[in-house]
């Protein structure tokens, strides 16, 4: 009886060592087009995808395991496998697994093999050199572990970047009496901002009226500039986040006396023909009439100081008039054709 338990508690134990090295075996592919035709050993990609802080992160390295022992310091001896032990300066948070399948975590020398560095970095951002250290067995006679084991077999560039979030939130429907600011800012002074019209500033305030009526693509780009410039200066800025909303500007009530004054459109409501009357005949001036999308639907430039203009052509509807002085939008107002 006792044999018989014994040997159930050495089943359990086997079953639960099995799950235990399973659970360990990461689950990812190797790249199948990366290569190493000298049999020297690869890591693909040299350079990680990038990270942000605070975010979950998950990337899968190519390996394959070397055949020469050049790596190791010695020329014309055969690497049969080598043992990854650590990967030295990873940041905090992250951690890493080999698809490997055994309990060892062997490479076999010029197999393929993919790595998987997964968690959520919490670390000083930055550039940074991962170095990847490993044991390696070479063969002379017969297998032996390689002197100066674990050796530094090579590193991969990994970047870092701070906690950036950019929400624009929803596309937004504005009149031209509107004006609304949106906002990007992270609250920090090594954020950088771009803005879709070239400002810079963390918030962009938006006046319906300047935007004209129509639909209008707005986006920002936010660059951390610790993740740029952390540890290794002279790299390509590579930390950044992006987002665009879709802003609708449509015709607002409020029309100024002295608008009215310099601009003028009747009869409104109209059916086949308006007369355009303005005060001062400046050069360049125009007129641009728009539906309700905003689709330009007729442009007439104005020569004079009263201009009879046919819309017999048009459907019926609430369409926008633009007036134009010397290509600046001065002021709109409705107009109805039926």
């Amino acid at each position: 009886m006792k044999r018989k338990n014994k040997f159930l508690y050495l089943l359990v134990s086997f079953y639960l060592f099995s799950v235990n090295v399973l659970a360990q075996n990461a689950i990812c592919t190797p790249n199948a087009e990366v290569s190493d035709p000298e049999g020297v050993g690869v890591r693909y990609p040299n350079s990680l995808p990038i990270a942000f802080m605070g975010e979950y992160y998950n990337s899968v390295l190519t390996i394959i395991a070397p055949k020469k022992a050049t790596t190791w310091g010695f020329l014309n001896f055969t690497i049969t496998k080598i043992q990854l032990i650590e990967m030295g300066n990873i940041p905090n948070g992250l951690s890493w697994e080999t698809n490997s399948g055994n309990t060892d975590d062997y490479m076999y020398a010029g197999e393929k093999y993919c790595m998987i560095v997964k968690g959520v970095p919490n670390d000083i951002a930055g550039i940074r050199e991962i170095d990847v250290y490993a044991n390696a067995w070479i063969r002379v006679i017969f297998e032996t572990t390689a002197p100066g084991n674990p050796r530094n077999g090579g590193s991969v560039t990994y970047t870092l970047c701070s906690q950036t979030s950019v929400d624009l939130g929803g596309n937004r429907t504005i009149t031209t009496d509107d004006e609304i600011t949106l906002d990007a800012n992270q609250g920090t002074n090594f954020h950088t901002y771009l803005w879709s019209n070239n400002t810079r500033e963390p918030d962009l305030s938006i006046c319906g009226n300047e935007l004209g009526v129509g639909v209008h693509e707005i986006s920002v780009m936010v660059f951390d500039t610790v993740g740029t410039t952390g540890i290794y200066s002279d790299r390509e800025p590579v930390c950044y986040k992006e987002d665009q909303i879709t802003i609708t500007v449509t015709q607002g009530d409020n029309i100024t006396q002295e608008s009215i004054s310099d601009f003028s459109i009747y009869p409104n409501p109209a059916k086949n023909r308006i007369t355009v009357c303005i005060t001062d005949n400046i050069k360049n001036d125009n007129i641009k009439l728009c539906n309700t999308k905003g689709d330009i639907v007729k442009s007439i430039s104005l020569q004079n100081t009263i201009t009879n203009i046919d819309i017999s052509d048009l459907e019926k509807g609430t369409y926008i008039a633009n007036f134009y002085s010397d290509g600046i939008k001065v002021t709109s107002q409705k107009l109805i054709i039926y």
